[in-house]
């Protein structure tokens, strides 16, 4: 049943995958008579609640993917217990950011950060997603603590381009012009690098923004002009290039 719920998730067939993973899971749900279903060994329960959360998370059901998650971490505790599961902990923490609770989010990917069995790439992910939490709980501490998870994200992996942007979009929160100069160099190493034009029409918004705070409005409509041919998609850089040339006409 977890790989025909796997087929139907891959083909799309939500409906019919959630169908198969609890038909699976009902011998330890106690569901006597509803499957045919043979009992399931540990791991193989933990694998079907994690995809059912994956799969309750992308469509929005986030209380139903937590309830699957903790389920996990329940059972985790059970003998013999597994101390350690940071791909469960990442999920959850992942889930919390949808909604927007960061400091149970936060919770979360710390664990991830100092999990002995979690991947580098783990790790790296948990110190851009604490980055992220503690931006969005604002407030002096919070962005040091920003700054600080998203440098070591930098520090495992130089070539992350996503974490230099991040970088720099956290250094001009602090609204101080030496963090904004950084931030400008960051971003300028950043165009500078074979990326794709969605990464680098974002490094050129924010390049502008930084420009605009300083009240350098022709380097910002550059920057904002760069970031609109690149992804004529991106909103926020016609909206910034907007207020750009209207504070840049005031000050004629």
């Amino acid at each position: 049943y977890y790989l025909l719920g796997r087929v139907y998730a891959t083909a799309g067939k939500n409906e019919l995958a959630l169908q198969a993973w609890k038909k699976a899971l009902s011998p330890v749900e106690g569901q006597v008579g509803v499957s045919d279903a043979p009992p399931l060994a540990r791991d193989q329960e933990r694998e079907i609640r994690l995809a059912m959360g994956d799969l309750y998370r992308r469509q929005g059901g986030f209380e139903l993917a937590l309830k699957q998650y903790q389920l996990i971490l329940d059972r985790n505790q059970q003998a013999p217990r597994v101390l350690e599961d940071p791909e469960v902990d990442l999920a959850i923490g992942r889930t919390y950011m949808l909604i927007r609770d960061y400091r149970n989010a936060i919770a979360s990917f710390e664990k991830v950060s100092t999990a002995r069995q979690a991947s580098t790439e783990m790790r790296r992910d948990a110190f851009m997603q604490l980055a992220q939490a503690h931006a969005g709980l604002g407030g002096r501490d919070h962005l040091e603590q920003a700054r600080s998870n998203v440098n070591k994200a930098v520090r495992m992996d130089p070539l992350d381009y996503d974490a230099r942007i991040m970088q720099a979009s956290i250094l001009m929160e602090t609204d101080s012009m030496v963090d904004r100069e950084k931030a400008i160099e960051i971003l300028k190493s950043v165009v500078e690098s074979d990326i794709d034009a969605r990464r680098a029409s974002r490094a050129h918004n924010l390049m502008g923004v930084a420009y605009m705070k300083n009240s350098e409005f022709n380097r910002a409509l550059q920057e904002f002009d760069y970031a609109v041919q690149l992804d004529p998609t991106n909103n926020e850089a016609y909206q910034n290039r907007r207020v750009a040339q209207n504070a840049y006409q005031k000050n004629l």
